[in-house]
């Protein structure tokens, strides 16, 4: 059956508008998604709980508890101008390391933009996991996800302390490769291995030098025409490519 929900004032609207800061969510364990395409995805991967919109027949075609609303009530609950009127409540997986043997590692990471893509090409490419600092933007943040496309359903994401794991993953025979021009080799001198863990840096600042110093060894790509840097979703994105042939 579904529920009709015309206020948005309602007591459960209200909860769910809630959502937007990033404590209430970590709390519940919940996040809300935006638009077709994502709750699409989310329904695909089943861990869609609840899809709210304005269109009953839109509304039927999954099979978890629905809400129809006015548009009132969706304006109250979306961030974006063209939500398609259609939101999805999705609970968060729990996500722990364990047999994981691609692994991206972010270390600070800022930009939801960034991050939401660098998980996408993770996916993409078969890496198993995300793992970021705890100093890292929220897997969760509205542009991550729709960054993300869809990803971020299909690929562990993981926040902890970097340095302790980096340390357990040497001591479990993965390759550990941080990026810098810092004592930095050629990507291309790289040869890829089974278990493996690539780090990529904060947008201003790139990696800690104290993970730097951990490392396997740290890796450059080399550019041409005077170029000396590149965003760190588009470094992510070359090197994951190249170590996954």
């Amino acid at each position: 059956m579904i529920k009709k929900i015309e206020s948005k004032d309602n007591k459960f609207i209200i909860s769910l508008a809630k959502l937007v800061d990033k404590k209430e969510r970590n709390l519940r364990k919940e996040y809300l998604i935006e638009g077709l395409h994502l709750v699409d995805e989310a329904y695909k991967e089943q861990v869609l709980e609840c899809v709210i919109g304005t269109n009953e027949v839109e509304l039927n075609k999954y099979d978890v508890d629905k809400i129809i609303v006015t548009e009132e009530v969706i304006k109250k609950l979306t961030t974006t101008i063209n939500s398609q009127n259609i939101i999805g409540l999705v609970k968060m997986k729990d996500y722990s390391f364990s047999k994981q043997k691609k692994i991206v590692i972010l270390d600070d990471i800022q930009d939801p933009g960034n991050l939401g893509t660098i998980i996408r090409t993770a996916a993409a490419l078969g890496y198993n996991a995300v793992v970021t600092s705890n100093n890292s933007v929220d897997y969760y943040n509205d542009k991550t996800i729709r960054s993300s496309q869809g990803s971020i359903f299909k690929i562990d994401l993981i926040k902890l302390d970097l340095i302790p794991f980096i340390k357990k993953l040497k001591e479990l025979d993965y390759k550990v490769y941080g990026t810098s021009l810092k004592n930095g080799v050629n990507l291309k001198t790289i040869i890829s291995s089974e278990k493996i863990a690539l780090i990529f840096g904060n947008e201003a600042h790139g990696v800690r030098d104290e993970i730097l110093n951990l490392t396997t060894k740290n890796i450059y790509i080399e550019m041409q025409n005077r170029v000396e840097s590149l965003n760190v979703a588009v470094t992510s994105a070359i090197i994951l490519y190249e170590l996954n042939k």
